[in-house]
């Protein structure tokens, strides 16, 4: 059930990164959701779970982008990797920690994304070091957020589903 729900999310990232994001931001977003998702996962399930979702996620991103394939997927299965293995090592419970961990993953991830690139010698995409610590922030917050979310969501259903269903709950009694 766990997985089928950090599929869900791995969809919904990369449908709102590669479509809706491109089209509102016109060029490079501040945000990668994908690295959000894969994070959270690695976080969640530990490195094993970090990696694969890390390499499914990064290459249906290159697919979807048009970047060199395999590129992005090895970026971000080796932070799911690193992250995985820290959040096993680390206490990372708290919103701050949370914060930082998402920020080093999204840098992280730039150095080998970008690394990778200075590798293979082609016309690697450019990225200035503000716009790096920008995204890195941007990520720490919606990783934070999307926290938050998933944690209260439930709750708050349930209380939205009381107050729009009455009849359901025998408030209502019809003599």
């Amino acid at each position: 059930m766990k997985y089928t729900q950090f599929a869900l999310g791995l969809g919904a990232a990369l449908l709102v990164q590669t479509a809706l994001l491109r089209m509102i931001a016109s060029g490079q977003a501040p945000v990668d959701l994908v690295l959000v998702v894969v994070v959270y996962t690695a976080l969640s399930r530990g490195p094993a779970a970090g990696v694969w979702t890390g390499t499914a996620a990064g290459l249906l991103q290159d697919v979807l982008s048009g970047g060199i394939v395999g590129v992005s997927g090895l970026a971000k299965c080796l932070t799911g990797a690193v992250v995985g293995l820290g959040g096993t090592r680390f206490f990372v419970g708290n919103s701050v920690s949370r914060f930082f961990t998402y920020m080093a993953a999204s840098l992280l991830h730039a150095v080998c994304f970008f690394g990778v690139y200075m590798l293979i010698d082609t016309g690697a995409p450019a990225a200035s070091g503000a716009f790096l610590l920008t995204q890195a922030v941007v990520n720490g917050m919606a990783g934070v957020i999307g926290v938050w979310l998933l944690r209260t969501a439930p709750a708050a259903l349930r209380r939205l589903w009381q107050l729009v269903t009455p009849f359901s709950h025998g408030r209502w009694v019809i003599q």
